[in-house]
């Protein structure tokens, strides 16, 4: 029996073994041939791949003998191909050089060698066609026996002798050559009786002679400019560069003849720049040198020598260029060594010096031409030289006599001695009549003029028109520049007269002051500047910018391809060419892209914001490794553990564990983040990006990307104004678009992170993001859930805290926006964005469509219209409509119309494309589908009635458009018939001839218009008398009337209906002073036309007298059509006309005389001084006319104070030489002369003065009243003559006190404000004082100054104004001591001797006690108050002035949906804040917003109604970079500035935005700094659960227990086979119920393992401690459940739920029995036996769980056993997948537990047997 027990356990343990095995296996066995598959697919890759070879690399280049070696490189994978470059087989030469020089008989020869391979090459140059050989000089033996020195000789050329060539001096035998032309020099041949001459031609200089320069482009300080002038020589134009200011000169060594030097004459040398792009040169001084006495060579001409002493000269490089002839390479000067110089070259026959020379007498020395000077001779001493005597060789001292004096022309005094010239010649005058100047020193005379103008002293007659000076040397400064508008002022000194001059420059109507933004003149109305010239060639110059107005030309750019060389991208408006600037390029996704690593070259996409253009560049290899956890590099096999030089130091720290901790610090790999599918911790390394993956171990801080945690699933929308855009979808958009982006994410519950994780987004990279955090927030924004942050790069990061980790199936939402990065300009093609891990769209930019129209009208009453228009992109239904006004029409043009692309000059007939309304109004032309591009539409239409004026409205066309669903317009175009019909002009006349009263006229008609048929028109010429100077019987028409056809050039005077004229001597018997009428016939008169006569005005006694000017305006005009125009003419004898002047001034007030009230005083002067015949002047008549409220005088004439005087003191009298009557009420005073008076008067000045009062009852009180009074003066003089003249005063009835007060701009050295106040005493100003009042004597002035107000010691000061004759003379500011008994609250001064014609204006400063002013906006208002006591009275007055911290600038901002609205007040109390009157606004804002420059407005606000002026066009705006800056804002006046500024950024964001304000100097600043929300969130939530147990009595399931304890625990999914944690106990309550999740307890996650275990039972029922498992699903419940399965068993007691909300369980405890009796093992149980717990019965209420109602789970109740302590909440478990240890465990376990059960049943048997 044993043996048949141990046989069926030793079956049962082979089964066992067996089964342990099959598990072993199933547990170690892999895909083995899974790498091998790998490298089998990677091996197919290699073959299959094609490679794209891409540029080449020259490494080698070929020559014309050797190979050259290339790199080729694969633009898909990098690899790399080295390739052969063939030989080129052509030789790369170098310069000719000369082997052997041509001769007359003997060719030369030249060569020139490849620099390569050393090939030599040879050429023949021609034998010589000069005849005549170069001079060898020498010295010849004359047959007499004398030396003479020869010129030269040359050989016998064809001749019985040697020609001996000397040049021929003078123009005769010379021609100087020039720039551009050649010059001559002619020789003779000097032998005895030859004749023979020749010719050498001498070669053109090259260099023009320019006298003015005009400057065309000014240099600044990094740019050269330009300057041209006119060769004075050839007429040709030069242009020469100017270098850039900061340009240093450096100039050549080596110098340009500019004149050779000659043994006459010394040359002229420049040497230029060398810098390129600089034309400047300095000039130098060539030399002929020979050789003197003492071995020195020295100048032939001035005797300098080669190198002089003490001086640093050109460092001579001699050449020699004939024989025994040197020339120097730099300075071009000549040594001949042949020829010694005259008085050294006395030499024998055989060429050595004589022996003996004789010595020459005293002072029959004679001196070369040069010597050394010992004593220098003055004016003041003689001098001493010492010299060879050239005869005899003896060294001699000689004494020089005194100079004459050197003379300073601008003092007249000698600058050695000082001595002052006499300016005498001698009897006679030393000074030029002419010039006044001394003829000896060159003084100009201090002139002393006489009445003739003629100076006393020199005889200089003054200046009547000044002499500007001219030429190089001449200085004319420019004191203010002319313009289209104002008169300009130049200073310069008369060249004739010495006088500086400050003359006006008239109106220069080119001199605009350009506004670049608009194009416009900020100055006149002339249109804006079209950028062309009138050629129609762009003005924009190659920086795009116009070179006329400045503005920034808005490209279109244009690919230009051209073989052999690089693409170029160039603008077809204004030639720019783009450079793709780093600044410029917006990195894009392109085809191709890729990161660069540690074996392939990189590319990056980039988008050109400038031209739009793609520019692809190579990404350098980054050195930068991909390690996986062996330390082997992905990509290049680097292995970590191999260090060589040059290793990034990371290969030193390869020993270190990733145990979660932080790394030592000087470690180079730093955490980056966790890869959660690979279960990989990647590294990289701070030096060199590379990274290292290591297996992933539990770390308190980590970093996760979101869609890891999300399995990838992301719910990503976008929308773009406010329209949502489906996923893949393409969007058109524009470049301000704001892109709004929704992300909704879910973690899954088995992937859910800790507070400590850090979780990541990368947003693509084409969105535009500023750096911002914010808070993620639960639903309504009650509880913080974590926060967020962007970071620059799009990188969305963010942490959750407990309080949401907490829950399960955590979800949330990112709601921001943003923009693209590309250029809406630039961009052309579709750009798609994709969301990693969600949705993606594409976009490209929406067209925008720009239009603007042109009209020209021709002479035949049609039209030219262009329309042009651009489209940014490819556009879509393109059509325009164009509306004409009632006097246009497009009849007879329907078939005109014609589409022209400006790219391709392409010229399309789009008739058909065209509809035109019944009326021939409106032409809709629909073009459809269009590229991108700029086009011209032309057609034509046709006025109606040429008459109507474009002011009428009625010539006006309006244009629209349309395009994919948008719309612009409307522009308008407004044609004017061009001019008028009939033009006057007068014709060039001579001096002589006016005179003679003769002016010569033309009348044109239908010149540049649409014609007017002159069939029987009437032309009609006329004078219009001025000043009525002009006597109608004497003007008439002199010669004949010439009518021409100007269109033909024929001459149809006879061809007229009738010609009526006016000649001499006739009346005038045409009506309304008419010259002459001409009629043209009937008929077809539509040319132009032109009519030509001279007219002659003839005065009275016209017999050589004086009659002066006769000023003429004449006209003329078509009778039938109106239309006319006139000319003026000035004819006569010149001389100054008579002048009629008058003043005026209010005289001071006396209270105590009434006759003394409200006076003004006046003088009329009549200048008859170039009248002087008496016995012509006649009728001579002088009156004067007061304004209303004004009388002569009150009761006596006396009171006028009257008085007439002459300027020669000639006395007048009333009644014998004029009369005198006042009429009109005493307002019209007429003086009339006698013939008497007449007689006196002619030739002087007549000057009458006398008083006036005023009724004060009509000057308001406290206020002031204007009169003006009038004169007139008229005579006969030859022909009438009359004058007006005018002068205003005004009278004042209110105080003679003022007060007021100015807070200074700038705070003092305190930090505190400061007020001037200003005090005025006997009114404003002393030329009309106050009528009412004034002050005399002595006057006390006394200033109380409010609390809070210092006085500024010393700043009191006082300005005198006297009132003397006609003028007002004030003097300097006086410091004034305010007395010390009224300090220091009070100031007080004292005015001694005050008259009525003093003013006086005090100032003086308080200092303001900050602690005194209003913190508030509202200021605080100080008012003085100030007191005159005079003459026992007193008066005061009092000012107020308010001091508001913000009033002069004011800022805020608000936002507006995506914008940021600014405001800034300037200004807002309007005070006056500078002396120039206009202020400068800058403002910056920082990077977190950019500003829209078409938002900014500019306004003027009223201080009383609060309404606003719109002045934005007559302020200057710029706006660059980050600053925009506001110019000529008007001072004196409250102006707010509004504008929006846009952001990409999206949540909270904080902008900075700063502005000053800015006169003479910064007045104040301000900051403002805000928070804007801009359409940004961030939000999160969860689910969790409860679950409720219910405790019910089994026997009675009606009964709940209370009191029963049930323990929570909760198992660590990550960690399932750790011990699970207690969450918590908790007893039932009345109603037996126990709730988990709910009070104080956290809620239930979702796919967690719970137990609950009954710890105590209710009283008096039996404990039941089997634990309870359960799981409420989630998103995750799949892969949890699996775990907990796998964890406690498919037997154990365990159920899920799968709906939201509470999860209830009912359970039953049975009654604790009676003690039972010992079992009888005999007596068998029976059921129902009083005392036996009834059967458990379990209920589940509440929700319907997937198992049944009743307690069934996945497995019947009764299966489910109880699992021991151990198993439950301690460390044994069941199988677990990939175990192995358990496995044996259990399976050994069951085959004992099989083989004890064996034998228990064996042995039982057996016992019964």
């Amino acid at each position: 029996m044993k043996k048949k027990i141990g046989k069926i356990v030793a079956l049962f343990m082979a089964a066992g073994l067996l089964v342990n095995s099959f598990f072993w296996s199933a547990a170690n066995e892999g895909d083995n041939g899974a790498l091998d598959t790998v490298q089998e697919i990677q091996e197919n890759k290699e073959t299959l791949h094609s490679h794209e070879w891409g540029n080449e690399t020259v490494n080698t280049p070929a020559t014309c003998n050797t190979d050259g070696t290339a790199t080729v490189t694969c633009s898909s994978c990098g690899a790399t191909e080295d390739r052969t470059i063939s030989a080129t087989g052509e030789h790369n030469f170098g310069d000719w050089t000369l082997v052997t020089a041509a001769t007359a008989d003997t060719p030369g020869e030249e060569k020139r060698v490849c620099n390569d391979c050393g090939t030599e090459e040879t050429r023949e140059i021609p034998v010589s066609d000069n005849t005549d050989n170069k001079l060898e000089n020498k010295l010849t033996d004359n047959s007499d026996g004398t030396d003479d020195v020869l010129s030269g000789e040359t050989e016998n050329n064809n001749s019985d002798h040697d020609h001996v060539w000397v040049p021929v001096e003078g123009t005769e035998g010379r021609t100087e050559p020039t720039c551009g032309v050649s010059g001559k020099q002619l020789y003779t041949c000097s032998t005895e009786g030859c004749t023979e001459t020749k010719e050498e031609e001498i070669p053109a200089t090259g260099k023009h002679t320019v006298e003015t320069w005009t400057e065309d482009k000014a240099p600044t300080e990094t740019e050269a400019g330009s300057e041209y002038g006119t060769c004075t020589v050839c007429g040709e134009t030069v242009t020469r560069t100017i270098p850039a200011l900061n340009h240093e000169h450096k100039y050549s060594e080596k110098g340009t003849v500019d004149k050779a030097a000659t043994e006459t004459e010394d040359g002229k040398v420049r040497y230029y720049c060398t810098s390129d792009d600089c034309d400047s040169y300095i000039e130098g001084t060539s030399h002929y040198y020979r050789e003197n006495g003492n071995g020195e060579y020295v100048c032939v001409t001035c005797g300098e020598k080669e190198t002089p002493d003490g001086e640093t000269v050109c460092e001579h490089d001699w050449q020699e260029t004939e024989t025994g002839i040197f020339e120097c390479s730099k300075c071009h000067s000549i040594k001949d060594t042949n020829t010694k110089l005259v008085s050294d070259e006395i030499q024998s026959t055989d060429n050595n010096l004589l022996d003996v020379i004789e010595p020459c007498k005293e002072g029959e020395h004679i001196r070369p031409a040069v010597y050394d000077v010992l004593v220098k001779a003055t004016c003041e001493k003689e001098g001493q030289i010492s010299y060879i005597c050239t005869v005899c060789g003896t060294k001699v001292t000689e004494t020089t006599p005194k100079t004459a004096h050197v003379w300073d022309s601008k003092t007249g005094k000698c600058t050695v001695c000082d001595t002052a010239c006499d300016h005498k010649d001698g009897d006679h005058t030393a000074f030029d009549s002419q010039t006044g100047k001394c003829s000896i020193c060159g003084y100009r005379c201090s002139h002393d003029f006489d009445e003739d103008k003629k100076c006393k002293i020199c005889g200089f007659k003054e200046c009547t028109t000044h002499t500007k000076p001219t030429g190089n040397g001449a200085v004319i400064i420019t004191v203010k520049a002319a313009t289209c508008k104002t008169e300009g002022l130049v200073k310069y000194k008369c060249t004739v007269c010495g006088e500086e001059v400050t003359e006006k420059t008239a109106v220069d109507p080119d001199a605009h002051d350009w506004n670049s933004t608009t194009g416009k003149c900020k100055l006149c109305d002339i249109p804006a500047c079209e950028h062309k010239d009138k050629d129609g060639n762009t003005l924009y110059g190659t920086d795009g910018k116009c070179t006329v107005c400045g503005h920034a030309c808005e490209h279109s750019f244009k690919v230009i391809t051209e073989e052999g060389k690089d693409d170029v991208v160039q603008c077809e408006v204004c030639g720019y060419i783009c450079t793709h600037d780093e600044k410029s390029l917006v990195p894009i996704k392109g085809t191709g892209d890729k990161d660069a690593d540690c074996k392939n070259v990189g590319q990056q996409t980039y988008m050109c914001s400038v031209c739009g253009e793609e520019v692809v560049k190579e990404i350098p290899l980054s050195g930068k490794h991909h390690y996986n956890e062996s330390g082997i590099c992905q990509i290049c096999d680097d292995d970590l553990h191999d260090k060589a030089t040059g290793d990034c130091e990371h290969k030193d720290w390869i020993d270190w564990d990733n145990d979660g901790t932080d790394l030592d610090s000087a470690n180079p790999w730093k955490y980056l983040k966790t890869d959660i599918d690979a279960k990989k911790d990647i590294f990289e390394c701070s030096k060199c990006g590379s990274i290292w993956e290591r297996d992933a171990v539990d770390r308190e801080e980590k970093t996760v990307d979101l869609t890891q945690i999300t399995k990838g699933t992301l719910g990503v929308t976008i929308s773009v104004n406010g329209q949502e855009v489906g996923d893949k979808q393409e969007v058109k958009i524009n470049k301000s678009d704001v892109l709004d982006i929704h992300i909704d994410w879910a973690i899954d519950n088995d992937r859910k992170p800790t507070s400590n994780t850090t979780i990541q987004y990368q947003l693509p990279v084409i969105l535009k993001t500023v750096p911002m955090t914010g808070t993620i927030w639960g639903p309504g924004g009650y509880e913080e859930y974590g926060t967020f942050s962007i970071n620059s790069s799009g990188l969305l990061t963010f942490k959750l805290n407990d309080k949401i980790l907490k829950k399960s199936e955590i979800n949330g939402s990112f709601d921001l926006q943003a923009t693209l990065f590309l250029s809406e300009e630039g961009s052309q093609d579709k750009q798609e964005i994709l969301f990693p891990g969600g949705a993606g769209i594409t976009v490209y930019f929406k067209s925008n469509m720009t239009s603007k129209k042109e009209a020209k009208l021709n002479n035949d009453g049609s039209i030219d219209y262009k329309v042009t228009f651009e489209l940014d992109s490819d556009s879509q239904n393109v059509s325009l409509t164009d509306t004409l006004a009632s006097n246009l029409t497009f009849e007879d043009y329907e078939g005109s119309f014609r589409l022209k692309n400006t790219a391709t000059g392409a010229v399309t007939d789009i008739t058909d494309k065209v509809e035109i309304d019944i009326n021939k109004k409106i032409a809709v032309i629909n073009l459809g589908d269009v590229k991108k591009g700029k086009y011209e539409i032309s057609y034509k239409a046709k006025l109606i009635d040429s008459s109507v004026k474009a002011s009428s409205g009625k010539n006006t066309n309006t244009v629209t458009w349309k395009w994919d669903d948008k719309e612009g317009g409307p522009i308008s175009c407004t044609v004017e018939t061009t001019g008028k019909p009939l033009w006057k002009n007068s014709v060039s006349t001579t001096a002589e001839e006016k005179a003679q009263g003769i002016y010569r006229w033309e009348v044109i008609i239908n010149k540049d218009i649409i014609p007017v048929n002159l069939s029987e028109k009437t032309i009609y010429d006329w004078y219009e008398t001025k000043s009525g100077s002009v006597p109608n019987e004497n003007t008439f028409i002199t010669g004949d009337i010439i009518v021409t056809d100007v269109t033909t050039g024929e001459n149809i005077t006879g061809q007229m209906k009738s010609i009526e004229l006016k000649k001499e001597g006739q009346s005038w018997n045409l009506a309304d002073n008419c010259l002459f009428q001409i009629k043209f016939p009937y008929g077809d008169y539509t040319h132009v036309y032109k009519i030509t006569y001279t007219t002659q005005t003839k005065a009275n006694d016209m017999d050589g007298k004086d009659w002066g000017f006769v000023d003429l305006r004449n006209w003329a005009k078509i009778v039938e059509t109106g239309d006319n125009d006139y000319e003026d003419a000035l004819v006569g004898k010149k001389y100054t006309p008579g002048i009629l002047t008058k003043a005026g001034k209010a005289v001071s007030n006396d209270n105590s005389d009434a006759s003394e009230a409200y006076k003004a005083q006046w003088q009329v002067k009549l200048d008859l001084s170039e009248f002087k015949n008496g016995d012509i002047l006649k009728d001579l008549k002088i009156t004067d006319t007061l304004p209303d409220g004004m009388t002569f005088y009150d009761v006596d004439e006396s009171e006028m104070n009257f008085a007439l005087t002459l300027s020669d003191d000639t006395p007048l009298s009333e009644g014998t030489d004029y009369k005198k009557e006042i009429t009109n009420n005493k307002t019209l005073l007429t003086l009339t002369f006698t013939e008497e008076g007449q007689r006196k008067c002619a030739g002087k000045v007549i000057t009458m003065t006398f008083t006036s009062v005023a009724d004060p009852g009509k000057i308001p009180m406290n206020g002031s009243k204007e009169y003006t009074n009038n004169a007139t003066a008229s005579f006969l003089y030859n022909s009438a003559w009359s004058y007006k003249a005018s002068a205003k005063v005004t009278m004042y009835r209110k105080d003679a006190l003022s007060k007021s007060g100015t807070v200074l701009s700038k705070k003092n050295a305190n930090g505190n404000y400061e007020i001037q106040w200003t005090i005025l005493v006997n009114t404003n100003d002393a030329e009309n004082l106050t009528p009412e009042k004034a002050y005399t004597g002595d006057i006390t002035v006394t200033d109380t100054l409010p609390d809070g107000l210092t006085y500024v010691d010393g700043s009191a000061t006082m300005v005198t104004s006297t009132r003397t004759d006609w003028k007002v003379e004030k003097s300097g500011a006086a410091a004034i001591i305010p007395a010390p008994e009224g300090l220091p609250g009070k100031l007080i001064f004292t005015i001694p001797g005050s008259t009525y014609n003093n003013a006086y204006e005090i100032t003086f400063k308080t200092e303001v006690d900050p602690a005194k002013l209003d913190k508030t906006n509202l200021g605080t208002t100080f008012t003085n108050t100030v007191v005159v006591e005079n003459n026992g009275g007193k008066s005061e007055a009092e000012a107020d002035v308010t001091i508001a911290k913000e009033d002069l600038l004011k800022k805020s901002g608000q936002t507006t949906g995506t914008h940021i609205q600014y405001t800034i007040d300037v200004n807002a109390n309007a005070q006056q804040l500078t002396s120039r009157g206009v202020l400068t606004l800058e403002d910056e804002i920082d990077n977190n917003a950019d500003i829209l420059t078409n938002t900014i407005s500019v306004k003027k606000v009223d201080i009383l109604t609060q309404a606003e002026t719109d002045i934005t066009d007559s302020c200057s705006i710029s706006y660059t970079g980050n600053k925009l800056i506001i110019g000529n804002i008007p001072d004196g006046t409250h102006v707010r500035v509004t504008y929006k500024a846009v952001t990409v950024r999206s949540g909270d964001v904080k902008v900075t935005n700063s502005a000053v304000l800015k006169g003479e100097e910064e007045l104040a600043s301000t900051v403002t700094t805000g928070t804007f929300k801009i359409k940004a969130s961030a939000t999160a939530n969860g689910r969790a659960g409860t679950f409720t147990i219910i405790k019910l009595d089994s026997s009675d399931a009606r009964k709940n227990l209370a009191g029963a304890e049930f323990t929570l625990y909760k198992f660590d999914m990550d960690n399932i086979d750790a011990t699970p944690a207690t969450v918590t106990t908790l007893k039932t309550d009345e109603d037996g119920r126990v709730t988990f999740g709910e009070g104080t307890m956290d809620e239930l996650e979702f796919d967690v393992l719970f137990c609950y275990v009954e710890t105590k039972a209710p009283t008096g029922y039996k404990l039941d401690n089997t634990p309870h498992y359960f799981m409420l699903e989630g998103n995750a419940f799949v892969n949890q459940n699996q775990k907990a399965v796998e964890r406690i068993g498919e037997s154990a007691d365990y159920r899920t739920y799968a709906q939201d909300g509470s999860k209830t369980r009912q359970l039953s405890n049975d009654p604790t029995p009676p003690p039972t009796p010992p079992d009888n093992p005999d007596t068998p149980d029976e059921p129902g036996t009083p005392g036996t717990p009834a059967t458990p019965v379990t209920y589940t209420a509440g929700v319907t769980p997937k198992v049944d109602v009743l307690g069934e789970s996945k497995m019947p109740d009764g299966a489910m056993p109880a699992a021991p302590g151990i198993g439950v909440l301690g460390d044994m478990k069941g199988p677990g997948t990939g175990d192995q240890t358990p496995v044996i465990f259990w399976t050994l376990l069951v085959c004992s537990a099989a083989a004890v059960l064996i034998s228990c049943l064996v042995f039982k048997k057996k016992r019964k047997k």
